[in-house]
């Protein structure tokens, strides 16, 4: 009866043994599997870096470029409201020579008479 006990029990070490290397080499498998994958996933991410590196090149210099543009602009905006005001100043004054009455002066004009009509 003992020699029935040691023989399961000397089977079964045997099996756990077995399982325990099978384990292992799959272990290893993965192990050699998992490298490829790995550099891969490296590269990818290298790859990545590189291409996010570029995007934020190309917008910083596409900002520059609309920065540029926008002062221009705003120069051109602040050079045609000096004109338009010095126009305007020069209008006015050629409207006194001629003896012209602004708009201004004749909406007060219009203002005043109104009054005077209705009483």
């Amino acid at each position: 009866m003992i020699w029935v006990i040691l023989v399961v029990l000397v089977c079964e070490v045997v099996i756990f043994t077995q399982l325990m290397l099978n384990f292992q080499m799959r272990g290893n498998r993965l192990k050699i599997a998992r490298a490829p994958i790995l550099k891969r996933i490296e590269q990818h991410r290298q790859a990545l870096d590189e291409l996010s590196e570029k995007v934020q090149t190309k917008t910083a210099e596409s900002l520059e470029k609309v920065d540029e543009k926008i002062a221009d602009t705003t120069h051109s905006a602040d050079f045609a409201a000096n004109l338009v005001d010095e126009l305007d100043n020069e209008a006015h004054e050629r409207a006194e020579e001629l003896g012209l009455n602004s708009l201004e002066e004749e909406e007060e004009e219009e203002e005043e008479e109104a009054p005077a009509n209705g009483e």
